[in-house]
């Protein structure tokens, strides 16, 4: 096994290019990595340089999962489902893992953790379904929990070359237990060979390169590396303003001037929280400025509730999907729910289900009816209220259709490298910007003490990555009124409240000073 380990900007992508082009058969690589943006740019990047590898074998891990899944007759619950299944677990008073058996689902968690025991112990399996690997490439490793780097480790098994590629300082998701741990014993293993790199950024500005190394630096627990300066010229600016709506305006104004002068400059809006991006969200909507907001985009629950009736009709998981489609409407009905939990302790029938939901009226009556009916795919997708997943289900593929219509309608909004993008900071993770905006640096947002695994250093890595996203200018915005709502959603013991103002006052993030600004 080989590790490349090298900052942002510093053309990991390009190397990973340059391992594939010594491959005689690109058939036998396989690419994986984390976040879909992260897949999205390598298939861009491959495809202009002419290289025939496809989603097929660039993927990112979660897929990968799935495609090597052993047990296909499970049901793998998406959040909301797995929100239900929780209140249902906690109302009958029984163990979540044992419910989800029951039922006949699982998370997605516990499906890498089963599927990687099961090649542990049945390699063949592995070996039978995905052939020969001559090359594994795993980008991004840092954002890997553990669990997740078992799966990467059976898998390496299985290749005859295996190259991670990783930054322990973009390492952002420790809220998901991926810690920088993994990285750094991969980087002092003696068995890993640790690849050299130049490690010169052609991606920031030299100015944004020189602040984002003052305050990466600070941390302790890291490897430390070279991330040179490759003469490229920005700017670093930094303001402090007293109100929301000065805040707000001086965004818009900026964002004016840039798409004046540069039509297709692309723009990022990043923020730890997402009522700091409010004002400039209300603001862009009334001077009907287009941008796309990718902030915690979250599932279409009617789509989803569609989901679950259309898995009803035509499904095989019937009784699992009308539970979770009678969840809202089962809340307050303790005597319904006492029957549900006495049909699940006796093997779950859905034809009594369905009965028991009919007498207590949990769903339509209309929608009961159609279920008697026994409607066919193609009377179901005829229907109006399903029309729009006809182009998602299939009769060769139905059943493998259905497991991924709820992640098909959930797909994020694409990134526009043209235009105007708002989000987290941790969705700007493997994207990049012309002019990037950092608002929101106020002390008790980031860092905020109170955010649980997330650590200080961790909060500094994810202020580094939001930074590093900016490829001409990088502007850093301190807000000093703020509503008390919002207080209260943060660490409220760094605001003041102001009499005169009637606000809480915020004072400029001490991640500031770290950045050594030159005035």
């Amino acid at each position: 096994m080989k590790l490349l380990l090298a900052g942002p900007g510093t053309g990991k992508t390009t190397r990973i290019k340059k391992l594939i082009n010594g491959q005689q058969d690109l058939n036998k690589i396989l690419v994986i990595s984390f976040t879909n943006a992260t897949i999205q740019d390598l298939l861009s990047s491959f495809s202009e340089a002419n290289i025939n590898i496809t989603d097929k074998n660039c993927i990112t891990l979660h897929k990968y999962a799935l495609k090597i899944n052993h047990q296909k007759n499970l049901h793998i619950l998406n959040a909301v489902e797995v929100n239900i299944l929780e209140f249902y677990a906690k109302k009958f008073n029984v163990n979540f893992d044992d419910l989800c058996r029951t039922l006949g689902s699982i998370t997605f968690e516990q499906m890498i953790t089963q599927t990687t025991a099961f090649i542990k112990t049945n390699p063949t399996y592995l070996t039978d379904l995905i052939g020969d690997i001559e090359l594994l490439i795993i980008d991004e490793f840092q954002d890997f929990n553990p669990t997740e780097r078992d799966l990467i480790e059976s898998l390496s098994r299985h290749a005859k070359d295996s190259i991670i590629l990783s930054d322990d300082d973009q390492c952002i998701y420790e809220f998901k237990d991926a810690d920088t741990e993994g990285i750094i014993n991969l980087y002092n293993d003696t068995a890993v060979e640790n690849l050299m790199h130049h490690n010169m950024c052609y991606g920031c500005p030299d100015c944004v390169v020189e602040v984002c190394s003052n305050l990466i630096n600070i941390n302790q627990k890291r490897v430390i590396k070279e991330w040179k300066k490759s003469g490229k010229t920005g700017e670093v600016i930094f303001n402090q303003l007293r109100t929301q709506d000065e805040s707000s305006n001086f965004v818009i104004q900026e964002i004016e001037k840039i798409k004046n002068g540069e039509p297709d400059a692309s723009v990022m809006i990043l923020s730890a929280v997402e009522f700091a991006v409010g004002g400039v969200l209300a603001g862009l909507k009334s001077k009907d400025i287009e941008y796309t907001s990718l902030w915690n985009q979250k599932m279409d629950f009617e789509k989803i509730k569609r989901v679950w009736e259309v898995r009803i009709l035509l499904g095989r998981k019937k009784a699992l999907n009308l539970l979770f489609l009678i969840h809202a409407n089962i809340k307050a009905n303790k005597k319904a729910l006492k029957n549900v939990n006495e049909l699940i302790s006796k093997e779950l029938n859905f034809e009594a289900l369905l009965d028991l939901v009919e007498k207590n009226t949990l769903i339509d009556s209309s929608f009961v009816a159609l279920i008697k009916n026994k409607p066919t795919l193609t009377e179901t997708m005829g229907r109006d209220e399903y029309s729009f997943l006809s182009t998602y289900l299939s009769e060769v593929t139905f059943e493998e259709d259905l497991e991924k219509l709820s992640k098909v309608i959930s797909e994020s909004l694409p990134f526009n490298s043209r235009g105007i993008n708002i989000m987290s900071i941790h969705k700007s993770k493997g994207l990049q910007a012309d002019y990037v905006f950092m608002v929101g640096m106020v002390e008790g947002i980031i860092p905020n003490a109170l955010r649980g695994l997330d650590t200080i250093e961790a909060q500094r890595r994810l202020l580094f990555v939001g930074m590093s996203r900016a490829k001409k200018k990088l502007n850093l915005l301190s807000t000093v009124e703020w509503e008390g709502k919002y207080v209260n959603k943060v660490d409220k013991k760094q605001f003041t409240f102001n009499f005169s103002s009637r606000k809480y006052h915020g004072r400029t993030s001490t991640f500031i000073s770290e950045l050594k600004l030159t005035p």
